[in-house]
C-alpha cells in the first residue's frame, strides 16, 4: 500500500511552472501546511512541507502525528488544483477554478511516529489509485517521509464536489 517514493519519470511529469501552493488549494496560513508542489503528473505528485513555528497544530514545539492525515489531504488538494489548471474548463467553470474537495476518510492509516517537531521537513507522495469523474470520488495512496524515512502512509478517500462551490 505504499506510495511510490521514486521521482516521477521525466516523460510523465508535467513540464510547466508550478504556482505557489496557496493558488492551488483554498487554505491560508496558519491552515496552509504545505509549502511546495515539487513534482506533478496527472496521477501522482510530490509535495514538500516544513513544520513551522506558530502552525495551527503546534503545541510546545510539536505536532501530533494524526495531523499527517491533513498534510496528505493538502497534498492531494495541491495535485487536484494543478490538474484543474491543466484541464479544459467544464460548463460554468473557468480554467484553473478549483472544485471544493472533501476528505471522506482513510483506510489503513499507519503512523510511524507519535509527533513531528518544528523544523521537520516532510515529503508527501500521493498516487491516485482510483478516480470516478462522474461521482467525483477518488482514492489516493499516500506516504509521508521525514529525512528519507516513512513516518505515515494511508489510503485516503476524497470527493471533488464542483456543485458545492455554487451553493
Amino acid at each position: 500500500m505504499a506510495a511510490s517514493t521514486t521521482e516521477l519519470p521525466a516523460e510523465q511529469e508535467q513540464e510547466q511552472e508550478r504556482p505557489p501552493v496557496g493558488e492551488l488549494l483554498p487554505h491560508e496560513p496558519p491552515m496552509l501546511l504545505i509549502d511546495e508542489l515539487v513534482e506533478y503528473s496527472p496521477t501522482r505528485a510530490l509535495v514538500r512541507a516544513r513544520v513551522r513555528p506558530g502552525g495551527a497544530f503546534v503545541v510546545a514545539g510539536h505536532v501530533p502525528a494524526t495531523i499527517l492525515l491533513e498534510y496528505m489531504a493538502q497534498a492531494i488538494a495541491a495535485a487536484e488544483g494543478m490538474h484543474a489548471r491543466n484541464t479544459p474548463p467544464s460548463p460554468g467553470r473557468r480554467r484553473g477554478e478549483r472544485s471544493p474537495g472533501l476528505l471522506l476518510g482513510t483506510r489503513e492509516l499507519e503512523l510511524g511516529t507519535q509527533t513531528l517537531a518544528v523544523g521537520d521537513t516532510l515529503e508527501i507522495h500521493v498516487v491516485q489509485s482510483f478516480s470516478d469523474p462522474d461521482s467525483g470520488l477518488a482514492c489516493y495512496d499516500c506516504e509521508v517521509q521525514r529525512d528519507g524515512q516513512r513516518v505515515a502512509a494511508a489510503l485516503v478517500n476524497v470527493m471533488l464536489a464542483p456543485d458545492l462551490g455554487a451553493r
